[in-house]
């Protein structure tokens, strides 16, 4: 996957496929490689002739217009437990391109 961050990211693990309009979204649990403990996040990506590319930049854009505004979810099409304890959902809102990851306490 090719990130917003400078290090390159392999996949580990497929979370959830959504389908947004004509797009196919993918949340996807990711690791960093160039950097010792190597950082695990997650992102989503989207499909484009078999290529994924990240979508993280305009997804954290879009989350924070919808903490500010009146939005609401349409639905949740996942969940993740980090090794922290930390639960994430993969949210869709009404009126919006792509879907976002949340931390539970955030909703």
């Amino acid at each position: 996957v090719q990130t917003a961050w400078p290090t390159n990211a392999i996949i580990t693990k497929v979370l959830c496929s959504v389908r947004i309009q004509n797009q196919t979204f993918h949340g996807l649990e990711v690791r960093t490689l160039n950097e010792a403990a190597g950082f695990v996040g997650l992102v989503w990506a989207f499909e484009d002739n078999y290529v994924l590319y990240d979508w993280t930049g305009e997804s954290r854009r879009i989350t924070v217009s919808m903490r500010n505004g009146s939005h609401k979810i349409e639905y949740v099409c996942a969940h993740y437990e980090n090794p922290n304890g930390l639960v994430y959902y993969a949210v869709k809102w009404f009126d919006c391109p792509c879907p976002t990851w949340e931390l539970e306490e955030s909703l």
